[in-house]
């Protein structure tokens, strides 16, 4: 049986994820996972930037760029969502375009405060 305070925190967790409308293992996770991992993910000799997304501390961090690839709640200063809008010189993923919903996704969960 699971100790009273971490089914309150368990609870608190679901209660803040559901009022912000957005579950990340469910819907942002497959979008980074899918499109952004196989450059920032955790394999070292395959990272670019020396951005990780699958960390939170490097995702909010300056890049190799120096600029945040992350800003909680503010998608529109986020280097990452520039990049998926491709607005400017970075034009992310490369090789293809994200969906207007996977966008969405995106900023809606950075938005939040990722």
């Amino acid at each position: 049986m699971m100790p009273y305070f971490l089914n309150r925190i368990s609870l608190a967790l679901l209660c803040i994820n559901t009022a912000y409308g957005i579950d990340f293992n469910r819907e942002v996770r497959p979008v980074l996972a899918q499109q952004c991992f196989a450059c920032h993910g955790m394999d070292d000799q395959a990272r670019k930037g020396k951005l990780r997304l699958d960390l939170r501390d490097s995702a909010v961090g300056a890049g190799k760029s120096g600029e945040i690839a992350i800003v909680p709640g503010k998608p529109n200063e986020s280097r990452l969502i520039q990049a998926v809008r491709r607005q400017g010189e970075l034009e992310m993923p490369p090789d293809e375009e994200l969906s207007a919903e996977q966008i969405s996704i995106l900023e809606h969960w950075v938005e939040v405060g990722a």
